[in-house]
Order: C-alpha cells, then structure tokens, then sequence
C-alpha cells in the first residue's frame, strides 16, 4: 500500500505568486482498474491547468486502450478516499494517460475532522482597502480572508489579466466552540463564503485546494480541486474597494437570510442572472439586460407575496411587471429617483414612456426580447438601461438582506466615482 505523503500536497504559499498553475503534486493510490486490468501502488501526477481544472496523469498505465471503447472508465481507490474516484481519460499516448476526475472536488481523507481549514481562494474581491484582510463570522465557524499581495499587484494590471485565474487569497476556517470541524462542513462553509462573493464583485470566486489540519498539525483530509470562477477583472458594481470593509457585516445577513430554504432557492436564482448580466455585458450589453431583467422578475414577486402580502391570484393576475417592480420599490420605501445618473435614458423615458423609469426599463426588455422592427436605441441608452436594473436588482437583495449601510452608486459612470452612499431605503 502506497499512501500519499501530506508533504505532496499544495500549500498556501504554492499559490501566493497568484497566477495559475501552480506546481504539480503526487497522489497515491492502492489500485488503479482499466476494466479488468489493475495498477497496484499506483502514482499519479497531479496538476492544475490555467483555469484551475484537476488533471491526473499516469504513466504506462495497464492496457489504457480499453478506454477507447467508450464503455469504460478508469477507477481509483485506496484507503485515502472514502468512495472509489471515477477517472474520465481526456488524452492518451503509448507512455502516457491524462485523466479528469469526473467529480471535482475529490475527497482525501485520513480522519473525519480537523481543527483548522485552510483554502484558496480564486478571483475574490479586493481586500487593499481592508488592509488585505477580513473576518467572516458565521453560527459557530470563523473565516479569515488574507489577501496575497501578489493579487494586489495583478489587479495594478486587471484587464490584461481579465479572463485569468488568480489565487488571491488564504481562507483560514476555525471553530469558535473549539469542536472539530469535518470535511462536508468545512466544504459547504467556505463554498457558501464563496458564492457571496459571487454578490460582492458581480463575478464567480472559486474556492479550493481544501487541507484539514488537526491540534497537532497532522492531516486530517483535503478537498483537490476548485469551483468554477469567472475571469480576473469584473464591472465594478455596489461593493468597491470604499465599501469591502462592511462585507462581513452583509455576509452574515446573507447567511441568517439563506437558512431558510425558500428565500436561499430565490437568492441564489437571482444572484445567478445578476452574476450573467455582469459578465456578459462585455460581450453584449442586450442580453446583459436581459438576465439582469430576469433578476428582478424572479426577486419581486417574492417581495410582494412573502412581506407585501400578495396573494398568488394578485401576483399571477394580467399586472405588468413594470407596474410590480414600481410596487415593490414603493413598499420598500426607494427614496432615490431611478433615472438620477441617466441623462439619455431619462429622454428616451420621456418621448416613449411618460417619464416613468419602470415602463422605459420595460420597453427595452421587451423590445430586445421580442423583435419590433421600428424599435432603435443607442449605446448609451442600452448601457443605462443594464446599469438601472442592475442596481434595482442590488437594492432588492439589500431589502431582503436588511441592510441599509454604504453602498457604491454604480450608475455614476462619468467623472470621479463620487462618495459612497447610504442604500437608498427609507
């Protein structure tokens, strides 16, 4: 029996040069199965890509040309996995097999819990103006966030680095009730940190490369491999480099709000069409408005039905949606005016809408949804329309959330950024 060394595994200071890959690292196995040919002792060589994919190679494997049939997939078990780890093969030669593992990321385990967890994180926010680190309490875990000062200096240089993969940060999780912390737990806690940061930079963070450590700073089990992470560089949205600092406070409002399973399915659902609507807008700012609408359709319902007393017959009546998005910002009390920082688009509200910021939003949604001919606009009116209802959309999570601190006004897009702002609520 072959048992992998915890030396082997990456640490925190194989990523703190930031950019991806890191250093390759050898995972052991008991026995490898092609079919019925089986690799005992086996040694694999693991790697992470540019865009922080697990590979597995192995060298001379038994008879690896039963995997062309189709019908068969590499097997891999030891007794440092709890469950046999399934390898799709993605590249052959005679001296070499490159295989995926078909689930990611892979359990390594020696002992059910851990003291502490370290992890990586990929293409989170900016901590500089945080002084590089945060604290994120949560029930009974904390979560330190300390920012390597390499990602500091690729963000100096973003946008050549936009679609890249960057280590940015050390996740370091504890127990405030000193009880141990187990492999499931430690993966749902920090998955969770890291889909907040999804609502923080308008852009998917991934966290991974998992190590669990007992007192003694023994192994305890690793998760291999990372989640899916947009590019580097991402629109700047509510949360700039002035604002990161109340991130914790908002994290554990997110977290009281995601405990209940109906408000995490509309969260999540939502955040998911914001996180689209802001990657996309580089590639086309129509369907960026688009799913940015699509927020807030699937936000203001729950709005009116779970606090403004809607019942499903007033909510599924014949009521256009602008008029619903106009009632739900009136019952949460909007104080600020929607077209304030939106020259063009208040024009075009007033030759095509009535003025009404709701309508004019609506009209571009549908015009672009559902082709009319004589519909035109310009590009600015289409980038203000996305900028509106991207901030609509963030002032709707903030309601549901309860906050009602500083915020960045992401619809000032000339001239000095400005000062931040109060969440316009009353």
């Amino acid at each position: 029996m072959r048992m992998t060394s915890w030396d082997a595994f990456l640490t925190a200071a194989d990523f703190e040069h930031g950019l991806f890959p890191p250093r390759e690292f050898e995972l052991r196995g008991d026995k490898l199965a092609i079919g019925d040919a089986d690799t005992p002792d086996v040694s694999l060589e693991a790697r992470y890509d540019r865009h922080t994919t697990l590979y597995l190679d192995h060298h001379n494997p038994s008879d690896p040309f039963k995997l062309l049939s189709g019908h068969t997939n590499a097997i891999l078990s030891g007794s440092d996995f709890p469950e046999p780890v399934e390898l799709l093969s993605v590249s052959m030669q005679a001296d070499r097999t490159v295989f995926l593992p078909r689930f990611q990321p892979l359990l390594w385990r020696r002992a059910d819990a851990a003291t502490s967890v370290s992890a990586i994180l990929v293409n989170g926010p900016s901590l500089e103006y945080a002084n590089g680190q945060l604290s994120f309490a949560v029930d009974q875990y904390t979560i330190e966030c300390r920012e390597f000062q390499s990602a500091r200096d690729f963000r100096r240089e973003a946008r050549l680095h936009k679609d890249d993969s960057i280590a940015t940060a050390e996740l370091v999780m504890t127990a405030t009730d000193g009880n141990p912390i187990n492999a499931d737990a430690a993966l749902t806690e920090l998955t969770n940190l890291s889909r907040f940061f999804t609502f923080v930079r308008g852009g998917n963070s991934a966290v991974g490369n998992l190590r669990g450590l007992d007192a003694n700073s023994a192994p305890t089990f690793a998760h291999l491999g990372f989640g899916k992470s947009d590019g580097f560089w991402s629109e700047r949205n509510w949360c700039d480099e002035m604002v990161i600092r109340q991130t914790p406070q908002i994290y554990g409002l997110y977290r009281s709000m995601t405990s209940e399973p109906e408000a995490r399915r509309v969260l999540v659902r939502a955040l998911d069409y914001y996180r689209a609507a802001n990657v996309g807008r580089a590639a086309s700012a129509e369907m960026a408005l688009v799913a940015s609408y699509a927020a807030l359709e699937t936000l203001v319902p729950y709005i009116l039905s779970s606090q403004a007393g809607w019942s499903n017959n007033l909510l599924g009546s014949q009521t256009a949606f602008a008029d619903k998005l106009r009632a739900a910002t009136a019952f949460m009390g909007l104080t600020a005016d929607p077209l304030e920082h939106a020259p063009d688009l208040t024009k075009r509200a007033k030759a095509d809408a009535n003025g009404d910021p709701f309508d004019i939003l609506a009209l571009f949604r549908n015009r672009i949804t559902h082709h009319k001919k004589a519909f035109s606009y310009s590009g600015v009116e289409i980038m203000e329309a996305w900028l509106l209802s991207q901030w609509l959309c963030e002032l709707l999570v903030f309601f549901l959330l309860g906050y009602r601190g500083e915020m960045n006004d992401r619809r000032r897009y000339t001239g000095w950024r400005g000062p931040t702002v109060p969440v316009p609520l009353s």
